[in-house]
């Protein structure tokens, strides 16, 4: 969120805090339309950012599974959303 610039920022923040997870089992539908800042919308720097920050979590799981994965991300990176919500500073709540 601090690489962003305002409007990006502005684009990026969800109108509220979720109020529990978003999607899983029964609930695809919370997916269906992408909210937040799209890759393409986002410099280069802050498009690997992006890509570091969901290289993470995809490399908590097993070679087998993460590189193909880490494949299709970066195939499709500047059509993947990025939001946030909750605050930014250092002891604030956020999702």
């Amino acid at each position: 969120m601090r690489s962003f610039t305002p409007d990006q920022a502005e684009a990026a923040t969800l109108d509220s805090s979720p109020s529990n997870i978003v999607t899983g089992p029964g609930r695809g539908d919370g997916l269906k339309q992408p909210t937040g800042i799209f890759g393409r919308a986002m410099a280069p720097p802050q498009r690997q950012l992006l890509r570091d920050l969901i290289a993470t979590y995809v490399g908590m799981a097993q070679d087998a599974i993460g590189q193909p994965y880490m494949e299709r991300i970066d195939a499709g990176l500047a059509d993947t959303a990025f939001a946030w919500a909750g605050t930014v500073s250092e002891d604030g709540v956020f999702y």
